[in-house]
């Protein structure tokens, strides 16, 4: 039964999440003791999230964000687009899997083109 379950190694992104932890951690003047008592975690195991050598779950990372004072997106910015390490890009019907629900091609393409000139249209408010 244990062969059949993989073992949950840290890859990459645990110890860039980690380093991200530590900086914003020193950054707002708390001590790894501070935010290992809110998590309700030792000292020891948030200093193995902080050295990426445990994963966060999703609850902790969102319960670490909030005390933090940052996005939780924050955690992640420098690392590449998933899409592009994994090789799949994330499409509109992905996004919004009710789109095939609307029979009329038409409206289909011009909501397709709608969102993509709002996503333009954002992306070029962010550059300058």
């Amino acid at each position: 039964m244990i062969d059949k379950i993989e073992k949950r190694k840290a890859e990459a992104v645990d110890f860039h999440v980690g380093e991200r932890i530590k900086i914003r951690r020193r950054f707002i003047g708390l001590s790894q003791k501070d935010i290992a008592a809110k998590l309700d975690v030792s000292y020891q195991q948030f200093q193995k999230y902080e050295r990426g050598l445990n994963r966060l779950s999703a609850g902790k990372l969102y319960k670490i964000a909030g005390l933090m004072r940052v996005p939780i997106n924050w955690f992640f910015e420098g690392l590449p687009d998933p899409s592009e390490i994994y090789g799949q890009k994330i499409t509109l019907d992905d996004q919004f899997p009710r789109l095939q629900d609307i029979h009329n091609k038409e409206v289909q393409n011009s909501i397709r083109e709608l969102i993509d000139a709002i996503a333009t249209s954002k992306e070029s408010n962010s550059i300058s």
